[in-house]
């Protein structure tokens, strides 16, 4: 398939105004899924930290909040519920490195051999994908949507049956065995109507749509030091915002 690199709709470089640093009281809270104490009811420090980012914005999205997220894979869509204020933005910050990066991922991880059964040939279902993907990656390998019926499958290739689920061939064996994942969530961080908000060093990945979306009067946000990949559509998109500040970040490998 064809290959793009991420679009940017409209794009307005605020640097001097987005600079602001926040307030020295604000409040800081931590997400951490690899730590076997963390939990969705807080309190979110580093001792007990959020398993997700979404459930640590749902408790704390104030004006002058620091969502600092430690490394891993976190299969979720992260919408902002509420909005920072001038000089007092709401950061949603990534502590990871090169070597152990912090994930968004839009993919489910069907990863598990127990979640495909054996329909013939080379061709393998897993009945539990309800949801009609865009894409299906296998060995970090886009596989290519076919209209074939599932026996007839081609080789690297997936096609979705309502009511029966997810079909992959992938040249022989078990797509679990294969680091199978199935896109799922539209975007990795979804920024409607919001204002003074920073996204900074995340992975955002495989997103069915947009990796970084800033949509609908969104205003005086900050999107840096993030690597988009393996998008549906675009890597990072800001339609109809002002005040935008979108710096350092990489974006490729968008469908």
């Amino acid at each position: 398939s064809a290959m793009r690199s991420s679009a940017i709709t409209i794009l307005f470089i605020a640097r001097a105004v987005l600079s602001a640093p926040p307030a020295a009281s604000a409040a800081t809270c931590y997400v951490n899924k690899a730590n076997a104490a963390c939990s969705n009811s807080g309190p979110g420090t580093l001792a007990t930290p959020y398993c997700t980012i979404s459930a640590a914005l749902t408790a704390h999205h104030t004006a002058g909040t620091t969502i600092v997220v430690l490394p891993g894979i976190y299969r979720e869509q992260v919408s902002l519920p509420g909005s920072g204020a001038s000089g007092n933005p709401i950061v949603i910050q990534a502590q990871g490195s090169p070597g152990n990066p912090v994930v968004v991922s839009g993919a489910e991880d069907f990863a598990n051999p127990a979640l495909w059964v054996h329909l013939s040939g080379n061709v393998w279902q897993a009945a539990s994908v309800t949801w009609s993907p865009r894409q299906v990656f296998a060995d970090s390998v886009r596989l290519t949507a076919s209209a074939a019926a599932p026996a007839s499958l081609p080789v690297n290739s997936f096609v979705w049956v309502s009511g029966q689920g997810l079909y992959v061939n992938v040249g022989g064996d078990n797509p679990g065995s294969h680091h199978a994942e199935v896109g799922r969530q539209a975007y990795g961080f979804s920024v409607s109507g919001r204002s003074w908000v920073t996204i900074d060093g995340f992975t955002v990945s495989r997103t069915e749509d947009t990796g970084i979306r800033l949509a609908n009067l969104s205003n005086n946000i900050t999107v840096s030091h993030n690597v988009a990949t393996f998008s549906f559509d675009y890597g990072i998109q800001a339609a109809n915002c002002t005040a935008i500040l979108i710096d350092s970040n990489s974006s490729s490998d968008h469908f």
